[in-house]
């Protein structure tokens, strides 16, 4: 069982919770961040020091957070080939992509003025 950490008013836990319930993966979410508070107990940030929410716990995996890491995971654990590319160039080419995005969201210049990417 999967168990996520993060309130439902967050992009990023509803991004993961998605994943989840399109996946079929049994799980339990806790209520953490914002006015739950949870996110700054010792306990939480020994699982994801960055003190942010989602962070999820498969069953006895270490805890992963970030929810682009989290949706790979979810990705290559419970899926097949339709869901997820399995081959390992054509994953690695939407990994790219998919960080390339997150990336933009987060800074006022495209990436491809930041970095060069010829």
């Amino acid at each position: 069982m999967v168990t996520v950490w993060g309130r439902r008013s967050s992009s990023n836990v509803q991004a993961v919770m998605w994943c989840i319930e399109e996946l079929g993966i049994p799980y339990q979410r806790i209520d953490a961040g914002f006015t739950y508070g949870v996110t700054d107990t010792d306990e939480y940030l020994l699982m994801n020091p960055n003190g942010m929410v989602p962070t999820i716990k498969d069953d006895d995996n270490k805890p992963l957070w970030e929810s682009g890491a989290i949706l790979r995971y979810l990705a290559g654990r419970y899926t097949d080939d339709q869901f997820w590319p399995c081959d390992h160039a054509f994953a690695d080419y939407y990994k790219r992509i998919s960080n390339r995005r997150a990336f933009e969201q987060h800074v006022a210049l495209p990436y491809d003025e930041l970095i060069d990417t010829k």
